[in-house]
């Protein structure tokens, strides 16, 4: 079975091959990366990480369906909070990767897999937004298989 961090990773690592209007920093991880330290007012760090495993279903005798939930974390401080000229960036920022992953498929293990959905709600916290930290999640879910011997 291709595991939810396999597909995070390669999800990074078309995310870093692309050209973004903005130069972004591309972690994977288990936890999205919010410390104060780790985040500036001039850089763009992106955190893409396993989510969940929402549905494990039989297709035919002994393969199953797994669908992979993986989300993609935008995130910056914003010294002004919803009054910075920097949010309409984040936003714009956040629709090119939306588009850019939006039915894109990844290698993993010699297997080419795509999405089946594309999610963004809500399109940015509000209450982190308060706190001057940008934070937004795009998720996607990934359809594999596996067979059971």
């Amino acid at each position: 079975m291709i595991s939810a961090k396999q597909i995070a990773d390669a999800v990074k690592t078309e995310i870093q091959g692309h050209t973004f209007t903005k130069t972004l920093t591309v972690i994977s991880s288990i936890y999205p990366s919010l410390r104060e330290e780790e985040l500036t007012t001039t850089g763009y760090l992106v955190s893409v990480l396993p989510r969940a495993y929402p549905a494990i279903s039989p297709a035919t005798r002994g393969v199953y369906h797994v669908d992979t939930d993986i989300n993609v974390v935008l995130a910056k401080l914003v010294p002004d909070g919803i009054n910075s000229s920097e949010v309409d960036t984040l936003l714009g920022l956040i629709d090119e990767i939306l588009v850019f992953l939006a039915g894109k498929s990844i290698t993993v293990s010699g297997y080419v897999i795509s999405n089946t959905n594309v999610q963004l709600d809500p399109i940015y916290d509000r209450d982190k937004l308060q706190n001057n930290v940008f934070l937004s999640a795009i998720n996607l879910t990934y359809k594999t298989a596996f067979t059971r011997s």
